[in-house]
């Protein structure tokens, strides 16, 4: 009894019981590791969709939002026009309907010197100019201008002004989990949710932005953003815009983190 009791836990059972123990687990642990590669293939796949998708979508909003801007733009300009101009010179900037636009008058002086000939020709043909001036130390100032009197440009110029909250939203309407970017000709941030991290997401971005891709970045925290050009060069005589969303590394995996942790478990 005393013998059988010795082989049971003599060394040629314990090294029995540790290979079958390894052959149990080791496909488990083979499974569990390609399994949780697969997991980590497939969320990397799924983020990168999911912020196409956001970055298309963002700039599709835009773009709608600068369309009914140009449409209050030729709805003052139908107005103003028909003023005579003891009337026009009285006339106060005036908050349309739309939250965050700002109807004004302008003189052709408003201008910038170095272009104002070719972009007189183009409101001369009733056309509507987008034009980016400098504006506070974080933000420049974006107005859409149309001629009062295309025939006759140097009679004046009507501007709708766009706000921050105008073009990327209000912090009630937009997600706070995600940051927005525009930068316009010779990469000038012209909108920011946060100023900080769009010249980040800059410095980042290795030479000219292409049409659109990715770029990760962070020291203390990792960010991950999409970018996306938005061509208003023919509609609004402008350097085409570049969309950016930047969202945190965090905010993105910590679903795939949960499950990762409890499949570990």
């Amino acid at each position: 009894m005393s013998a059988r009791g010795t082989f049971l836990h003599g060394k040629l059972t314990r090294r029995i019981f540790l290979i079958f123990l390894i052959f149990a687990l080791l496909p488990v642990s083979l499974l569990s590791w390609i399994a949780i590669g697969r997991i980590s293939d497939a969320t990397d796949q799924q983020v990168s969709r999911v912020l196409e998708n956001e970055v298309k979508n963002f700039s599709y909003l835009i773009l709608e939002r600068l369309e009914f801007a140009e449409q209050v733009l030729d709805v003052y300009q139908d107005d103003l026009s028909s003023m005579s101009a003891e009337t026009l010179a009285q006339e106060p900037e005036t908050s349309p309907a739309q939250k965050g636009l700002l109807v004004t008058l302008h003189s052709v002086d408003f201008l910038p010197a170095t272009q104002r000939l070719k972009q007189v020709e183009r409101l001369g043909e009733g056309r509507v100019l987008m034009l980016e001036r400098e504006g506070d130390a974080l933000h420049q100032q974006v107005h859409l201008l149309t001629a009062l009197h295309p025939e006759h440009v140097e009679e004046g110029l009507v501007s709708v002004k766009l706000s921050l909250d105008y073009v990327l939203g209000t912090e009630e309407t937009r997600d706070l989990s995600v940051d927005s970017c525009i930068f316009g000709g010779g990469e000038t941030l012209l909108f920011a949710t946060s100023t900080a991290l769009c010249n980040d997401f800059l410095r980042a971005a290795t030479g000219t932005l292409s049409h659109k891709g990715a770029i990760a970045f962070g020291r203390d925290e990792a960010y991950f953003s999409r970018y996306r050009t938005l061509f208003l060069g023919y509609k609004f005589g402008v350097t085409n815009w570049t969309i950016v969303i930047i969202q945190p590394e965090h905010e993105i995996y910590q679903a795939a983190r949960v499950f990762k942790s409890n499949f570990m478990v």
